[in-house]
C-alpha cells in the first residue's frame, strides 16, 4: 500500500535535516517520492464562471505543510511506525493518510 506522510510544522522555523530519514527510508527500499514545499504556490479557485488564479493568502504555520513522504509499506501500523521516526521538532506533526490507487 502506499501512504503519504505529510510533515505539518507546528513554527515557521525550517524543519531540521532529515537526510538521515530520507536514507533510512531509501535503505529500506520503501521511498517512492519525497520534498519540501517551496512558497511559489498558486491557487485556484473554481466557480460558476470557470477557474481564476490566484495568490493564495500567506501559510499559518499551524496548518502549512512543511513537505511530504510517499512510502510504500505492508500496512498502516508500519507507516505509522516510519512516520513515528521522523525527526520534527516538538509540536510538529506528521499524518499518515492512505493512497488510493488511480482509476484509469
Amino acid at each position: 500500500m502506499r501512504f503519504l506522510l505529510l510533515l505539518l510544522p507546528a513554527g515557521t522555523a525550517p524543519v531540521g535535516s532529515t537526510a538521515a530519514y530520507d536514507d533510512a527510508l531509501r535503505r529500506a527500499g520503501i521511498l517512492l517520492a519525497h520534498d519540501r514545499l517551496d512558497g511559489g504556490a498558486a491557487r485556484v479557485r473554481f466557480g460558476p464562471g470557470g477557474a481564476v488564479v490566484a495568490e493564495p493568502p500567506p501559510l499559518q504555520a499551524a496548518s502549512a505543510v512543511g513537505g511530504y513522504w510517499m512510502i510504500q509499506a505492508r500496512s498502516r501500523d508500519e507507516a505509522v511506525e516510519w512516520a513515528r521516526r521522523c525527526p520534527a521538532a516538538p509540536g510538529d506533526a506528521v499524518e499518515v493518510h492512505p493512497l488510493e490507487a488511480a482509476s484509469s
